[in-house]
Parts: C-alpha cells; sequence; structure tokens
C-alpha cells in the first residue's frame, strides 16, 4: 500500500506547495537566477505528477532539490514522486536527509510528519541479506560484488535496503571460476542468498618421502645441524676472547672512575661490539646443535621389523597449504 501522501490540487501546489520562493527573496544563497530555476522546474514536475507520469516528475523535483537543498516541501516532493515510481528506497533516503533538515529547523510538527511517512515507506523497502560460509570466505582473494559494487564484509549477513528488480550477485576468489547469481525483488521482499560457489576447496598438497630415506635423512640433517651447532660455539668462544681482550687493553686508558680518553673509548666500544656478537653465536649455535642431536635421536628410532634388514618405514609426511606447512607421523 502505498503512502498516504497528501497531494494539493495543481493550482495550490503551484502557489503555496512550493512555499512560494518569493518569500525566499531575503535569503542571499542561492540567488535570483537559480530559485526562479528552481521554481520553474518545481511547477513542470508537479504538473507530470498531476498526470502520474512519474518517470518525467522525478527528474525535475530532483534537480529543484538540488538546487534548494534546504527546502523541505521540495524535498518532500521529491520523496512522493519517487515512491510512486517504485523506489521506495531511494524515497527514504530523500526522506532521511528532509529530516535532518527539520531537526536543524526546529519544526517539530514538520519532523513528526516526515517521521510517520519515513516508517510507512521503510516498510515496502526491499532487502537483500548475503551470507557467505566461512570456508567460502577465507579462500585466498575472496571478493563479492552487487550489481557490480564490492560489497564490504562489514555489510555480510546484514540487511541492505535496494530497489525492487533484478539484481546480481558475483563472487571471485584466485584460481576459480567466477560465481553469479540473479535475485530478483519485489516491494516488501526480505531476501536472504547464501553466496555458496560449487568451487572445490583447496586441499594441502602432501609429498610424502619414502621410508626407508627417512632415517638417513634426518641423520644427515642432524649431523649438519650439529656441526652449525659446534661452529657457532667456537664462534662464540673465539669472540667472546676477543672481547675480553679488548676490554682489558682499554683499562691502560681509563681511570678508577671509569673515565677513559679516545683510545680507551674505541677499545671498549669494540669489545661491546664483540660480546654482542659473541652471545648471538652462542645462541645460535645452541639452538642448532640441539635441533641436530634431537634429529640424530628420532632417526635412530626407525627400527628394523622382526627378519628384516630395512628398517621400519615411518608413518611421514610433509604437507603444505595456503595457509602454513608442518610435518606430521610418526617414528
Amino acid at each position: 500500500m502505498m503512502a498516504s501522501w497528501c497531494r494539493p490540487g495543481l493550482g495550490l501546489l503551484l502557489s503555496t506547495g512550493f512555499l512560494g520562493l518569493s518569500s525566499l527573496a531575503v535569503a542571499q544563497v542561492p540567488d535570483a537566477k537559480a530559485r526562479a530555476e528552481a521554481q520553474k522546474l518545481y511547477e513542470d514536475g508537479a504538473k507530470d505528477l498531476e498526470a502520474d507520469d512519474f518517470a518525467r516528475a522525478c527528474p525535475k523535483f530532483e534537480a529543484a532539490f538540488k538546487i534548494l537543498p534546504d527546502h523541505i516541501r521540495t524535498g518532500l516532493t521529491l520523496a512522493e514522486c519517487l515512491d510512486k515510481l517504485g523506489q521506495p528506497a531511494a524515497a527514504l533516503k530523500v526522506l532521511e536527509s528532509v529530516s535532518e533538515l527539520a531537526k536543524t529547523k526546529g519544526d517539530a510538527k514538520k519532523l513528526a510528519e516526515i517521521e510517520a511517512t519515513m516508517a510507512d515507506v521503510d516498510s515496502r523497502v526491499p532487502r537483500l541479506v548475503l551470507e557467505i560460509p566461512n570456508d567460502i570466505a577465507t579462500m585466498p582473494g575472496f571478493a563479492v560484488t552487487r550489481d557490480g559494487i564490492p560489497v564490504p564484509r562489514a555489510s555480510w549477513a546484514t540487511p541492505i535496503p535496494l530497489e525492487s528488480g533484478n539484481h546480481e550477485i558475483e563472487a571471485s576468489a584466485v584460481d576459480r571460476p567466477t560465481w553469479k547469481k540473479e535475485v530478483v525483488l519485489q516491494v516488501r521482499d526480505r531476501k536472504t542468498i547464501v553466496v555458496q560457489p560449487p568451487w572445490e576447496k583447496i586441499k594441502p598438497q602432501v609429498i610424502v618421502m619414502p621410508g626407508h630415506t627417512w632415517p638417513n635423512r634426518m641423520r644427515v640433517l642432524g649431523l649438519v645441524g650439529i656441526g652449525l651447532g659446534a661452529a657457532g660455539l667456537a664462534t662464540w668462544g673465539i669472540l667472546g676472547g676477543v672481547a675480553l681482550s679488548k676490554n682489558n687493553a682499554s683499562k691502560e686508558h681509563c681511570n678508577g672512575n671509569n673515565t677513559c680518553d679516545t683510545e680507551g673509548f674505541n677499545r671498549r666500544n669494540e669489545a661491546i661490539k664483540l660480546g654482542h656478537g659473541a652471545t648471538g653465536a652462542l645462541v645460535a649455535g645452541t639452538v642448532f646443535a640441539a635441533a641436530g642431536v634431537t634429529l640424530v635421536l628420532v632417526s635412530r628410532s626407525a627400527k628394523k621389523t622382526p627378519g628384516s634388514e630395512e628398517p621400519q618405514e615411518p608413518n611421514a609426511a610433509i604437507w603444505v597449504s595456503p595457509t602454513g606447512f608442518g610435518l606430521q607421523g610418526t617414528w
């Protein structure tokens, strides 16, 4: 049911419906020429509205409202026209702006009229909700549009006011075919569309390594780790010794109050830098050595099966996916 818009007679509409633009002559903006143009547009639109030619009337009211954006009656007439044209969502937007005008002007009576009209128009505005399952939403490069306009994540699962008619939902993702769905909305519709493209889910890529090679490979990696650890610890020892030597040499150039000349200051700075390097070498060496020992111990756990010279194959595999990688299995 359409809003009970109050349409005055054509003569009254032309003379008073525009609230007498001549009474606005005291205003400085817009100028007289612009006001005259707005009044002409309004009068032409009123004739079309009287003849129920809403397609011709609405653009004229819209143009007049752009010229006089603080004119409440023009905004209300534009909203009425859009509503009767079958665009309640557009009419609601205009009413929201007119409502702010009424609040600014302190016109409580007009505000009450506008809010009542808004409630009536809002009940007829079609709304669409997009539900996107998490396994689809998290696919690499996923994006969704409505009528070519990107729909931000914040608007998912939220009723979005739209005009009645056909709307196209489109979803895309990296290396996936574009998915499209046509949605037809009628006045007062409340529809929920689940965006569920028939895309194949991304599966982790599993690289299985022959079981009998695992012990040897782990042992080699373990020995390499132990070697790197030993090198790191050796570096720690060397750098640490040099740092101590530099620090001791600086004492000849520093007094008991730890005040040094240029030579002493430089040697102490060198000692500090070498000390930092020694600490880093110690940490790295310890980590590599520990990892190497662990790998060697794990490689030895691949025991031979009874009556066989071959070691028991561990159940192991490396998995790789867009979100990470890992090693799984038993030894």
